[in-house]
C-alpha cells in the first residue's frame, strides 16, 4: 500500500502577474478536492533581482501575499526561499525543501513568462522533474483544468522501472478513485527483436516482416495485460490501450488522451544513453504541450531522495 499524499508543495513565481500561480492554486484545489485534508505549502524561490535593495524575505513574503489576494489567488502564507540566479540553484532549493518538509507531492505549474530567467518555459519543471526522487504535478500552457480526476493515463514501455513508477500511480489513483489506462505505443523492432529464422545476408525484401511484427506485437500486448492485471489485484480499474500507428509517440499519447478524456497523464521520466523517454522528448513535449495535467517520476531517482541544503523564511 503506497504512502497516501498528506503533504504538498505548490510552487509559485515570485510575480503575482503570472498566470501560473493562478493555474497552480486551482490545480491545487481540485487536485485535493477527494484527498483527505492534505496539508498544502506554497513556495517560491527569490534572487537578489526579485527582491528590494533592503528587503527582507519576510517582507517579500507578506507583499506577495497581498498581491495575491488582491488578484483573488486565496493564500494564507507562502515560504520565501533566497537562492541564487541561476536556474539550478532555485530548481536545487525548491526540491530541498520539498525534502525537509517530508512531502508527497510538488505541484510546479509550467507557465513561465517574462524576465524570470529560472522559470522559462519549460527549463524549471523540466530541471525538476531530473532530480526529484518526489512526483512531480504540472500543466503546461496548453492544459485546462475542469473536474477532479478521474482517469489516468499511464503511457509505458513495461521495462521493470517504469512497473515502479506505476506503483506509485497505482497509490494515486486509489486515493483519488480513479481508472489508469495503460498505453503502449508501438516502435519498429530493433533487429535483434525481429525473430529471424534465415541467415543475417539476405535481401531486406526476404525478410519476414508482417510475421515479425504480428510476434512483437503479441509480445507487447500480453505485457500490457500483466500491467494491467498487476493494477486491478490493487483494487483500481484499469484498461489497456495498444496502439502499432508508428505515428510520433508524444503525438500519439495526446490524442489518446483527448478522444478516451483523460484527466491525468502519469508518466515516468528516464535520462541516460539508453533513454527513450527524455532523449526522445516524449515527457518534455507532454509537460509543454499536454491539455491536462501530467504527473512525472523519475525513475532512477525513486531510492535516491535527498537536497541540498539551503536557507529559508516564512511570513503568515
Amino acid at each position: 500500500m503506497q504512502q497516501p499524499i498528506r503533504k504538498i508543495v505548490v510552487a509559485f513565481e515570485p510575480s503575482p502577474e503570472s498566470p501560473g500561480n493562478r493555474l497552480g492554486s486551482e490545480l491545487a484545489t481540485v487536485f485535493t478536492s477527494d484527498l483527505l485534508a492534505p496539508s498544502l505549502e506554497f513556495v517560491t524561490t527569490v534572487g537578489k533581482r526579485d527582491i528590494a535593495p533592503g528587503e527582507t524575505a519576510r517582507q517579500f513574503a507578506a507583499k506577495l501575499i497581498h498581491s495575491f489576494r488582491q488578484g483573488s489567488v486565496p493564500l494564507e502564507s507562502i515560504e520565501v526561499i533566497p537562492t541564487g540566479e541561476r536556474l539550478k540553484d532555485a530548481v536545487a532549493a525548491l526540491y530541498d525543501y520539498a525534502v525537509r518538509v517530508n512531502a508527497d507531492l510538488i505541484i510546479a505549474p509550467n507557465h513561465g513568462r517574462g524576465g524570470f530567467s529560472r522559470f522559462r518555459r519549460g527549463s524549471f519543471v523540466e530541471s525538476l522533474v531530473m532530480i526529484s526522487a518526489i512526483p512531480v504535478l504540472t500543466l503546461g500552457p496548453r492544459a485546462r483544468i475542469f473536474r477532479p480526476i478521474r482517469r489516468i493515463l499511464f503511457p509505458s514501455d513495461f521495462r521493470s522501472d517504469s512497473k515502479r513508477v506505476l506503483d506509485r500511480a497505482i497509490g494515486l489513483a486509489g486515493q483519488l478513485n480513479a481508472k489508469i489506462t495503460i498505453f503502449h505505443a508501438a516502435t519498429m523492432p530493433r533487429a535483434d527483436e525481429i525473430p529471424l529464422r534465415m541467415p543475417v545476408a539476405v535481401r531486406f525484401e526476404d525478410l519476414e516482416i508482417p510475421s515479425a511484427w504480428r510476434v512483437y506485437h503479441e509480445q507487447r500486448r500480453q505485457e500490457a495485460e500483466a500491467f494491467t492485471d498487476h493494477v486491478r489485484v490493487s483494487g483500481v480499474e484499469a484498461e489497456a490501450l495498444f496502439d502499432s500507428s508508428g505515428q510520433p509517440v508524444g503525438d500519439v499519447i495526446q490524442l489518446i488522451a483527448a478522444a478516451e478524456d483523460i484527466d491525468l497523464i502519469a508518466i515516468s521520466a528516464r535520462s541516460g544513453p539508453i533513454s527513450t523517454y527524455f532523449k526522445g522528448r516524449i515527457t518534455q513535449r507532454l509537460i509543454r504541450q499536454a491539455h491536462c495535467p501530467v504527473w512525472v517520476l523519475h525513475e532512477n531517482r525513486l531510492e535516491k531522495a535527498g537536497g541540498i541544503s539551503g536557507e529559508t523564511q516564512s511570513a503568515a
